[in-house]
This record gives C-alpha cells, structure tokens and sequence, in this order.
C-alpha cells in the first residue's frame, strides 16, 4: 500500500478508551510521566499495564484497517 501512513495509537488515546472523563497530561509520550489533575487523581486506578495494553489492542485495530 503505497502512500498509506498507519496512525500510531497514542498514550492519551489509549487512556481516554478507558476513562473517557479522565483529566490527565502526558509528558513526552511517557506512560511513567503522567500528571493527573487535582481534582481527577486517576479514580479508576488506571495502571500502567492497563494503558499499554489498550494502547496495544487500538494499535492492532488501526493496522487491521
């Protein structure tokens, strides 16, 4: 497929599948890096392994398109 650029899932995008009213920065692309908000602190105990894991799965969704 000549021409075709395949999206990278990103951490946010990943974060947002999950808890889509979750109120959090992500320094550098940096799973380890995130900032959550004062008024957020990250109620669904959202872990590292979680994220990537979604982020894995929406990868794999994109490619398949």
């Amino acid at each position: 497929m000549t021409g075709t650029t395949i999206k990278q899932i990103d951490i946010i995008t990943s974060i947002l599948s999950l808890d889509n009213n979750a109120k959090v920065t992500v320094k550098d692309e940096d799973v380890d890096n995130l900032i959550w908000q004062d008024d957020y602190q990250n109620p669904n105990n959202l872990t590292k392994e979680n994220i990537l894991a979604e982020q894995t799965r929406l990868q794999a969704i994109e490619d398949a398109k």
